[in-house]
């Protein structure tokens, strides 16, 4: 392959990069050295247009450069479904607390990560998420302690593990075992009276939302949101068959990630009012 920006040392890190690429998602020779489009002010080492995702890699001798870290605000706010995997040497030429420091921060931005040994070897070490997906970190304190554990295991999820769709579908089923806690709860303390739902026995969590709703157990807003955020986290396991589509799940997908976490911080409270539990 022929680069005409890449120092001369990185070409060989570039070569095993775009293999490892091509083979990990199935792809054909990407472009090399072009702008992805007039709204992303980065001419990566190389890029793909598939259908739904572009996929873009910068080689540079560390798992965070500069120019990554400058321009990322930039590339996220052209709103387009854009993966960046950065590729590196194993043996990058730093401290290795740097270099650790440069691993967590990159997967912080959702950035991919792909090392290359001496030996031309290149191996996908983080996949990173779409930075249309990405979600800044958690603040853990607004949340019950007995939530924490469980929100951080579903942003690892997320982000850590570059699954958001995996992350948003644990955090509903936080959601939708909270729910059913008050509503047992309620059903216990004669303040759920409805004669359709019964704890032993199972219920849907839309149809047990809409019972609670009718006799306004706690807040019907607060309520009415969980059942939105309940059908459209379920919305967006379709896959997508265009980049417009995509563009769409991926708003929706971070969206409900974030209603999901609201419903966390305000239900806790809204139930010491009413005397229920919810955990």
């Amino acid at each position: 392959m022929k680069y005409t920006i890449l120092p001369n040392d990185l070409t060989g890190i570039a070569d095993s990069a775009h293999e490892a690429i091509k083979m990990r998602y199935g792809l054909g020779d990407a472009s090399i050295e072009m702008a992805i489009e007039k709204s992303v002010p980065i001419r990566p080492t190389f890029h793909w247009k598939e259908p739904t995702e572009i996929i873009m890699c910068e080689v540079a001798q560390r798992p965070f450069p500069v120019v990554i870290k400058e321009l990322f605000a930039d590339i996220s706010a052209s709103g387009l479904p854009i993966r960046i995997i950065v590729a590196y040497p194993r043996d990058a030429p730093m401290s290795a607390k740097s270099f650790q420091d440069d691993v967590k921060l990159a997967k912080k931005f959702g950035i991919g990560l792909l090392a290359v040994d001496d030996d031309g070897r290149g191996k996908i070490e983080y996949q990173g998420v779409s930075i249309s997906l990405h979600f800044p970190e958690i603040k853990y304190d607004r949340f019950p302690k007995a939530f924490r554990p469980l929100i951080k295991d579903a942003y690892e999820n997320y982000m850590d593990q570059g699954n958001p769709k995996a992350g948003l579908q644990e955090l509903g089923q936080i959601v939708e075992d909270c729910i059913l806690k008050i509503g047992i709860d309620a059903k216990k303390k004669n303040q759920l009276v409805t004669n359709s739902f019964k704890p032993e026995k199972f219920i849907a969590c839309n149809r047990l939302l809409d019972l609670m709703i009718k006799e306004e157990i706690i807040d019907i807003g607060i309520l009415g949101t969980a059942k939105t955020f309940m059908k459209a986290r379920n919305g967006v396991s379709h896959k997508p068959k265009s980049r417009k589509a995509a563009i769409e799940r991926d708003l929706l997908m971070k969206e409900n990630f974030q209603i999901g976490l609201r419903l966390l911080a305000e239900i806790p409270n809204e139930c010491k009012k009413h005397g229920l539990k919810f955990k």
